[in-house]
């Protein structure tokens, strides 16, 4: 054979190649056209869905990120069924390829476990909103001001004007406490009062005393509580109610003992504190 004859046979056989080319993409066209209607459509109805979800989101006033993570759940939920509804009119075995991914998406899963529980405990946490913006709170330890709650993390300003981020999860499955839940909060002074002074006019006077210090609440009322006999005096406790969000709590204590002191100077009451004797052989 020469090599007129060989160019000849290469020439024919690119031709039937491109013939059954061109022959296979116009039986093909139409479920490539087919897929590709079905997800303009598809797209088109997840921008409708995206709007609907966020009308349904603001009118249950949910949390701004969750109302975001809502709405975003949805519109890839929509985008993703709209291609795969494409690929199978494009005649792609979606099964198949679903089942390769999942083997894939197992792996990242758990490459990404600690951040998937960080968003899900930050989704109920946002959701159940066992504190809020600017709340006092105490977890895991720590104390401090709550400044910023987002998906992953929470973040407080310390006592000591620090930043301190938690991850969610551990704030999810932790204790919280939170100081700021309900207005009033009670405060303690610890008495000692002398065993030759009348117990009753003791209390009476220190009661009256600490009712007269603004921020201290009338209901309810302060009282003393008086728990034992000690070694030089009756131990006992003054306890008492502030609101703290109309007053400032460490201003209020400070006057409550001031006033406390003066009281006890005036009436020249005997508040003995411990005292020992040390004697030398």
């Amino acid at each position: 054979m020469d090599l007129r004859e060989i160019f000849a046979e290469a020439i024919s056989r690119a031709i039937d190649q491109f013939e059954t080319m061109i022959a296979s993409a116009i039986t093909y066209l139409p479920q490539f056209v087919a897929g590709i209607v079905i997800f303009v459509l598809g797209w088109l109805f997840a921008r409708l869905t995206r709007r609907w979800a966020r009308r349904i989101a603001a009118r249950v006033e949910a949390p701004a990120e969750v109302e975001n993570l809502i709405v975003m759940t949805i519109h890839v939920g929509t985008l993703l069924l709209a291609v795969t509804m494409a690929l199978s009119a494009m005649g792609v075995k979606v099964y198949a390829l679903l089942t390769g991914l999942g083997v894939g998406g197992l792996v990242v899963g758990f490459a990404l476990k600690d951040i998937i529980e960080n968003l899900l405990a930050g989704v109920l946490l946002l959701i159940q909103q066992p504190f809020g913006l600017g709340d006092l709170i105490e977890v895991d330890g720590i104390t401090g001001t709550v400044t910023r709650v987002q998906l992953r993390a929470t973040t407080l300003q310390t006592l000591d004007n620090l930043e301190a981020v938690i991850p969610n999860r551990t704030i999810y499955t932790s204790t919280i406490t939170n100081f700021r839940a309900y207005p009033l909060r009670r405060w303690e002074v610890s008495l000692g009062i002398g065993y030759g002074e009348d117990m009753a006019r003791v209390v009476k006077t220190l009661l009256d005393a600490a009712r007269g210090v603004e921020g201290v609440a009338q209901d309810p009322e302060p009282f003393v509580q008086l728990v034992d006999f000690g070694d030089s005096a009756v131990q006992g406790t003054l306890y008492y109610y502030s609101d703290q969000t109309h007053y400032n709590i460490p201003e209020t204590r400070t006057a409550v003992l001031t006033a406390l002191e003066r009281t006890v100077q005036e009436q020249q009451f005997d508040l003995p504190y411990p005292t020992s004797v040390v004697i030398n052989s």
